[in-house]
């Protein structure tokens, strides 16, 4: 029973809501990376394993183990296609320095507002997620970030900072935008510029916002949308 509670704590992403289960599962993370060990290692990821202790160690990674490998493992698995990489939600860098460390010179986008969340909307009711949350330093990421080549940060709302990459085209790219706005903002801009069987990953898909947003996007779409079975994570490949 210890065993199965361990990992349903651990598996799972933190929610807003709960910050006493959050400070648990935290603790839980932190011993067991003190002990060098992380669930990931033992679920498929073990080349990946170090960089995810590192980064949950640095406080910088709100995914859980299995999602960060996801990440790793979709910029390896997409590497012999064209097309750059970009992330909508990046917050202190954990999954970008992640992404990085696979990435080669692939050109990387990062998008975020810097100064929290913005409002949600009557479409985010229910999801936690309100103004203000995830605050973080542009200039901690770009020094967390300094040593990779071709990392590209975009302070501000999206899709009002997505000029430059306007004539760009994606290989994968990753949403972590949390509320419904942002997310359709997203999957608005970067469907059409997706190679063919390039990767949108969203993160949070079971929060209603994000929800709303995907659904009511694929309503038209040929693509199907397809869940990571640890985490809440889900993807659309482009057909």
């Amino acid at each position: 029973m210890s065993v199965v509670l361990l990992v349903y704590f651990f598996i799972m992403p933190t929610s807003p809501q709960s910050s006493i289960r959050d400070k648990f599962v935290q603790s839980v993370r932190l011993r067991l990376i003190r002990s060098g060990m992380d669930a990931s290692y033992f679920f498929g990821a073990k080349e990946f394993s170090g960089s995810i202790c590192n980064a949950m160690r640095r406080g910088s990674l709100l995914l859980n183990g299995f999602e960060a490998s996801t990440i790793m493992h979709l910029v390896r698995s997409t590497a012999k296609l064209e097309g750059e990489i970009a992330e909508l939600g990046t917050y202190q860098g954990g999954s970008a320095h992640l992404i990085c460390e696979v990435k080669g010179n692939t050109p990387l986008h990062l998008f975020d507002t810097f100064e929290g969340l913005p409002n949600a909307t009557d479409a985010d009711s229910g999801s936690g997620f309100a103004k203000g949350m995830f605050v973080s330093s542009e200039q901690r990421v770009r020094d967390y970030l300094v040593s990779f080549p071709s990392v590209f940060l975009h302070r501000g709302y999206f899709p009002g900072t997505a000029g430059p990459i306007e004539d760009k085209r994606f290989r994968l790219v990753h949403l972590d935008a949390d509320l419904y706005e942002a997310t359709k903002a997203g999957l608005d801009f970067f469907y059409p510029r997706m190679v063919r069987q390039g990767v949108i990953l969203i993160h949070d898909c079971g929060a209603a916002g994000v929800e709303r947003a995907y659904t009511e996007f694929l309503a038209d779409k040929p693509e199907v949308l397809l869940f990571q079975p640890a985490g809440f994570h889900c993807l659309i490949v482009k057909a």
